[in-house]
């Protein structure tokens, strides 16, 4: 029921809440600070949570950090498309969500092993940390919707004045 909870919420905010947000004209880079709210705010419920009401809330946070997402794929697209690299930026994308959903549950079993006989949300405070680390550094991404408008384009192609063929 719980993980239910979790990926019901993590769904509605890929397929609703984005949609809307975007029509409404929210900008990627506040979407994705509302996504790394939300996941601070969740992994220190977990860290906390010492019933299953906190629990339950901690899923419905879900709403909010599975905005992260998609904004980040946006605004990387956005920019990748000023400067005609879009493929190479959504590989790069994909090549870094694989690798996590690889080493993300061998790091987190790790940090539980290691925690054995500690602080039982020690584990979910790192994530936090990381989180919170990451939601100072969005502070830094530029605010118009092409950040790199100015660049547009390949560089000029030489002339063929002068040139047989």
């Amino acid at each position: 029921r719980f993980l239910s909870l979790i990926g019901f919420c993590h769904m509605m905010a890929e397929f609703v809440i984005v949609r809307v947000a975007m029509k409404i004209g929210v900008r990627d880079k506040l979407l994705m600070q509302i996504g790394l709210l939300g996941w601070v705010i969740k992994l220190l419920l977990f860290a906390v949570a010492e019933s299953r009401f906190l629990l339950d809330i901690a899923a419905i946070m879900s709403l909010a950090s599975g905005v992260f997402g998609p904004a980040f794929v946006s605004l990387a697209s956005t920019a990748a498309e000023a400067r005609g690299k879009q493929g190479e930026v959504q590989g790069a994308i994909a090549a870094f969500r694989a690798l996590a959903e690889g080493l993300g549950p061998l790091f987190m079993g790790i940090l539980f092993t290691l925690n054995e006989g500690g602080p039982e949300g020690a584990p979910y405070m790192i994530g936090v940390i990381i989180a919170s680390a990451s939601l100072t550094l969005t502070t830094r991404l530029p605010d118009t919707p092409h950040p790199f408008k100015h660049d547009i384009g390949p560089p000029p192609s030489p002339s063929l004045q002068g040139y047989s063929i």
